[in-house]
């Protein structure tokens, strides 16, 4: 299926917008600039920027998108929650609620290359949730 949360921030700059179409491959259309006016929203394959000057912001929010405020971090974390792929996610260790990155296509993949987590196993993590991300990268 692809990408699974539909999410907006507060700003639109084209390095932004490049690192959106680099978690995903998404298809843009807009423009960028960084007036606190414009949002840059992500949907399931694209990614678009909004004038808010009509109230995009509170339309969109109704509609169920998170509303990342200018924070890059979580908004590019919650643009990177998919379910066919474990890049650029962020996983959760329920016993120690260790946090743990992923930036390889499967998260087998980071933990059989890292010293730091070689005591763990896939098996010992999640995927992290929106509000999980919320409370980690606030």
């Amino acid at each position: 299926m692809g990408f699974i949360q539909n999410c907006f921030i507060r700003k639109s700059t084209k390095d932004l917008t490049k690192k959106v179409y680099s978690i995903g491959n998404r298809n843009g259309r807009g423009f960028w600039h960084s007036d606190i006016n414009t949002l840059l929203v992500c949907e399931s394959d694209q990614y678009r920027c909004l004038d808010d000057e009509w109230g995009n912001a509170v339309s969109l929010t109704k509609k169920g998108y998170i509303n990342c405020g200018t924070n890059e971090e979580l908004f590019l974390s919650i643009a990177a929650l998919r379910d066919d792929s474990d890049i650029y996610q962020w996983f959760i260790n329920e016993k120690d609620d260790e946090f743990l990155f992923c930036n390889q296509s499967e998260l087998k993949h980071v933990i059989d290359n890292s010293y730091d987590w070689c005591d763990y196993s896939v098996s010992d993590f999640r995927k992290a949730t929106v509000e999980e991300l919320i409370n980690h990268l606030k």
